[in-house]
């Protein structure tokens, strides 16, 4: 916990990095990028993602790239098909 002192993130996230773990939960996207410039290759999970393609975190919802996966909130690509389900009743 860096007690929203930005200063203390960096030296806290190259502590984590330094532990090699099997994969890193983040809860922004400022977090995604400063894991993901430290260590590439590290598999990101991030739970609840605005727009991952407008923020640049991935290319594709379908098939994420970049050692990230998630959940998509505000998908502008779902929009179509949400009002598509709620028009069909497929939603209650």
């Amino acid at each position: 916990f860096a007690a929203f002192d930005r200063q203390r993130v960096e030296p806290m996230v190259q502590e984590l990095l330094a532990l090699k773990p099997a994969l890193v939960v983040t809860a922004d996207v400022a977090g995604f990028r400063l894991i993901r410039s430290q260590s590439p290759e590290t598999p990101i999970v991030h739970p609840a993602f605005g727009d991952p393609i407008a923020s640049g975190v991935t290319t594709s919802l379908a098939r994420p790239d970049g050692h990230v996966t998630g959940v998509s909130v505000f998908a502008t690509e779902l929009a179509g098909k949400r009002l598509a389900a709620e028009s069909w009743g497929a939603i209650p």
